[in-house]
Parts: structure tokens; C-alpha cells; sequence
């Protein structure tokens, strides 16, 4: 694959950014290659970014939209390998910290930021507001606690997970390098 400076147009000059315009650009074709499962999970992102936009949720929104964005990232990855490019592990990578960052700063921003003004519009049963009685916990505080402990799952489950991802397709670059390489090789020998 030819650099993207070296791109020449019909002028004679060079158009730095026609191929990786190509090449980024997520095609109708490339996402009904997709399995239903993947194609079902774009569309629950998308329309979670839309839900969240429409409640005025700004935060809510941007991150369902980086999150789809991670997921067409990884997409555009998967066409270059399946056409014979090696950098599609390299977008692969990217996909898994785009995602790995978007969620990190999300859970924290949620950490740093609870409203305790919602605790009133929780539905509790009367035996959970008893039962928190009993043990002389506040409601607010309850449902704080819950908070940390949901938002800091979040963020250690996507740590562990994209931080294993992004590690597992870096260190197999070797390998899908050797795999396209070899099948170039075996393309080049049956060629009439």
C-alpha cells in the first residue's frame, strides 16, 4: 500500500488526503458484511447516542457516539485485512483504545459527578426502605454507594477487557504480516 503523501492526481500534484479518505469512510457495504449480532450492536449505539441527545444528555450522547466511532474504526480495520492490507491491525488497535479511553473518562466523570437530586424519584420498595432503616443507612447514601460500585466496575471491566484486546492484536501484527505476506506469495505463484 502506497503512502498517503505519494498519491498523485491527473494535475500532477499531490493529494495528501484522497486515499485515507477512501479508506476511512465506513461503506453501507462494509456494515451489511457484518454478522446480524454486530449490525444489531451499531444500531443499539446509534440509537442510544440519538435517546441520550434527544434527553438533553449531552455527555451521554457524545460517548454512545465515540463508542460507535471505536466500532467503525475496528470495522474500517477488518476491510483492510480482508483486502490484504497489514494496517488494519493497526486500526484494530486504535478501535480498542478509542473505546478504552471513552469509557475510562466516562466512569469517572460519573464518579465525580453524582446528583444526589434523583435519589427521590427511585421507586424503593418499603421492605428495602426498611431494611435500610434497620441498618441506619441513609437512602442517599445507599444509592451513592451503589453509584461508586457500578461506575467503578465499568471502569475496571473495560480496562481489563480493551486493555487486553488492544494488547492481544498488537502482539499478533507479526503474524497477520507473515499470513498476508504469505498469501500475496501464494497469489503471485498461481497467476497465469
Amino acid at each position: 500500500m502506497e503512502d498517503f503523501t505519494t498519491t498523485m492526481t491527473t494535475t500532477g500534484t499531490v493529494n495528501v488526503f484522497a486515499r485515507f479518505e477512501t479508506e476511512l469512510a465506513v461503506r453501507p457495504e462494509d456494515i451489511r458484511s457484518l454478522s446480524p449480532r454486530a449490525q444489531y450492536a451499531l444500531s443499539r449505539l446509534r440509537t442510544l447516542a440519538v435517546l441520550h441527545a434527544l434527553a438533553n444528555d449531552g455527555a451521554g450522547a457524545i460517548v454512545g457516539c465515540l463508542v460507535a466511532g471505536a466500532g467503525a474504526l475496528e470495522l474500517h480495520g477488518v476491510g483492510l485485512l480482508r483486502t490484504g492490507y497489514a494496517q488494519g491491525m493497526n486500526w484494530l488497535v486504535r478501535g480498542q483504545l478509542l473505546l478504552l479511553a471513552t469509557m475510562l473518562l466516562y466512569a469517572a466523570a460519573q464518579l465525580m459527578n453524582f446528583d444526589a437530586t434523583g435519589v427521590a424519584r427511585i421507586p424503593f420498595a418499603t421492605e428495602q426502605l426498611n431494611a435500610l432503616k434497620q441498618m441506619n443507612i441513609p437512602t442517599k447514601r445507599f444509592v451513592y454507594f451503589i453509584h461508586v460500585i457500578v461506575y467503578t466496575t465499568v471502569g475496571v471491566v473495560t480496562l481489563i477487557y480493551q486493555g487486553a484486546m488492544a494488547t492481544y492484536y498488537h502482539r499478533r501484527r507479526k503474524f497477520v504480516n507473515l499470513a498476508l505476506e504469505e498469501e500475496a506469495a501464494d497469489e503471485l505463484d498461481f497467476r497465469p
